[in-house]
């Protein structure tokens, strides 16, 4: 049977929602994993855990085609408003979404880490060659996140640390991707082109920006060692014209 159904507390009357080609199969998988304490929504696995399997009823929502079956779920997570912790346990708020459990995610984790190069190589040439309507379309989601979802990114980024080696190649891969004329000729004509609008953009996002006071500290030193190094190479320089170590500038005082 294929349709929507909710495991429902009987007492609070909170449910969680979802959908299936065989609904009394997942039921029972369900089920199980609840009793072996790996249920994918953790609001459900405690509840069970505090409550027990009596405490619990499981519900045929609707039946419908399976072609239809996310749609019909994503309407019935709305109605009970299973995604809000209150009157739900559903951890996404949209239907067909899976949530990916701690092991899984550490799992995936490990493996990313330790793709073969050649995985990495063609990822990276697919990256390099985007069509332009697919870049515009990870542009344009990047611009459209929503406040909450900056939030958690700033949230996840937050006190972040790095180890020397990622630290090593990441400067390495900024090196490599300046290294090429054409890599740079492309860049400044980005930049030469940019839009008044995007520049007004970037130019109020820098305004937002918080910058603690250790970080401003860091960045006028940067600043001053920088100058100071343009300074003396240019002190250098002039050092250079008037004792004659310079042939080029002592060819031109010549001529």
């Amino acid at each position: 049977m294929t349709g929507v159904y909710a495991i429902r507390h009987k007492e609070s009357g909170r449910v969680y929602v979802g959908s299936s080609k065989d609904i009394y199969a997942r039921w029972a998988q369900h089920v199980h994993t609840l009793e072996r304490g790996s249920h994918r929504s953790k609001y459900l696995q405690r509840a069970w855990q505090k409550y027990g399997a009596d405490a619990f009823e499981f519900i045929i929502l609707e039946t419908c085609d399976h072609d239809k079956r996310v749609v019909r779920e994503q309407v019935c997570i709305d109605f009970y408003r299973a995604s809000e912790p209150e009157f739900g346990f559903n951890m996404s708020r949209t239907a067909g979404v899976p949530i990916m459990s701690v092991d899984g995610r550490a799992r995936l984790s490990i493996f990313a880490r330790n793709r073969p190069a050649t995985t990495r190589t063609l990822m990276s040439f697919a990256a390099r060659n985007r069509s332009a309507k697919h870049r515009a379309k990870l542009i344009a989601a990047a611009r459209n996140r929503s406040a909450a979802t900056r939030k958690k990114l700033a949230a996840a980024q937050k006190g972040r640390q790095y180890t020397s080696e990622a630290r090593a190649k990441m400067s390495a891969s900024a090196k490599r991707r300046w290294a090429s004329k054409e890599a740079r000729a492309m860049l400044s004509a980005r930049a030469r082109n940019m839009l008044a609008t995007q520049r007004e953009r970037i130019s109020q996002s820098n305004r937002r920006r918080m910058v603690s006071a250790d970080t401003r500290a860091k960045m006028s030193e940067s600043q001053r060692l920088r100058r100071m190094r343009e300074s003396e190479a240019q002190t250098y320089t002039v050092a250079q014209a008037y004792d004659g170590s310079d042939t080029r500038l002592s060819d031109r005082s010549i001529h």
